[in-house]
């Protein structure tokens, strides 16, 4: 019966993505005005389309810094920057954000840390996303330009927030339950969100994630009036950001393709910006993000330098999978 409940709790996932992809698609293929996208696309300035995507590329820069200071200095900077770019490369690839995972093995291999930290420390570094997330939306809120359409968003953050916040009390209170819980990398992030916060490491941390994503949203800025030249307001320019950074959380196609296009065009079309036009712009996004990126991360599996050669190897698969499953003892011993 828990088989049976399991098998169909992972139907029930892959539907409602496979559901949201089509529904964007579907949307996508209604906005679209191929004159006008086309049009539109000939208006941008290579050059500026080509310094954007420089920028893009220093986020890795910061994330890898970002990770440096959660790993507390045990993993190499280099290897955090590595890490982190080619977790984003094989998202870029692959659903079901796999590149977290990839990331984890990428740290192992590189560090020689166990597969289990590494997978807690991403936990720790999508905790600090989740931080920053709840801080836009309320500052949107704050800005006066909330709308409707991110009232979901808003209340799985604070739910997410609230669980958390209660995760803490109750293990803090209960430690030993803590030794009860099978998968060893959630065990390890959960003793450490039960442990007295570190004011010196929180506001060191912070700083970071706040570097991060200011990047990301100074992008999404550069991109608005810089290079497409919308007259929109900033937090309208903010409102749009926020909305695509929370379709691109959701793992339901490789690189959000699809999923995070249909949330650029339906938040420039609340800004009046028309369907060709914000078309043209998720083009653009698409474009400065994933083309520099794919090309980097095909030549570094090429050479399978810096510890790619065991990750491309069908073994990898089988560390990833064992240090997620349920019996402690396998895991440890793969790890």
């Amino acid at each position: 019966m828990p088989v049976n409940r399991s098998y169909g709790f992972t139907i029930l996932k892959m539907g409602l993505k496979a559901g949201l992809l089509i529904g964007c698609l579907a949307f996508l293929f209604y906005q679209l005005d191929l004159s006008a996208t086309r049009a539109a696309l000939l208006q941008y300035n290579p050059f500026k389309a080509g310094m954007l995507s420089l920028w893009f590329l220093t986020s890795f820069l910061f994330l890898g810094a970002r990770l440096y200071i959660i790993a507390q200095g045990r993993i190499r900077l280099k290897d955090c920057v590595s890490a982190v770019f080619i977790g984003f490369f094989a998202n870029s690839m692959f659903p079901a954000r796999i590149g977290e995972a990839v990331k984890g093995l990428y740290l192992k291999v590189a560090s020689g840390e166990s597969m289990v930290r590494t997978i807690a420390l991403i936990f720790r570094e999508r905790f600090c996303d989740l931080n920053m997330m709840l801080v836009l939306i309320l500052f949107v809120v704050a800005a006066g330009n909330f709308t409707r359409h991110l009232m979901p968003f808003l209340a799985t953050v604070l739910f997410g927030w609230a669980m958390l916040g209660a995760v803490h009390l109750f293990f803090r209170k209960h430690p030993a339950c803590s030794q009860k819980i099978p998968w060893p990398w959630l065990q390890n992030s959960i003793q450490f969100l039960s442990r007295t916060p570190d004011t010196a490491r929180i506001l060191k941390l912070g700083a970071a994630n706040l570097l991060v994503w200011t990047q990301f949203i100074l992008e999404m800025f550069i991109a608005i009036y810089w290079i497409a030249g919308f007259n929109i307001s900033l937090a309208g320019a903010l409102n749009v950001f926020v909305i695509s950074a929370l379709a691109f959380a959701i793992p339901a196609s490789p690189g959000g393709m699809g999923v995070y296009d249909a949330a650029i065009v339906f938040a420039l079309g609340k800004y009046g910006v028309s369907s060709g036009d914000a078309v043209a712009f998720a083009i653009l996004m698409r474009a400065i993000q994933y083309v520099p990126t794919l090309i980097i991360g095909t030549a570094m599996i090429m050479a399978k330098s810096n510890g790619l050669s065991e990750i491309v190897r069908p073994a990898a698969t089988r560390k990833m999978l064992a240090a997620m499953a349920i019996a402690p003892t396998r895991i440890n011993r793969k790890s």
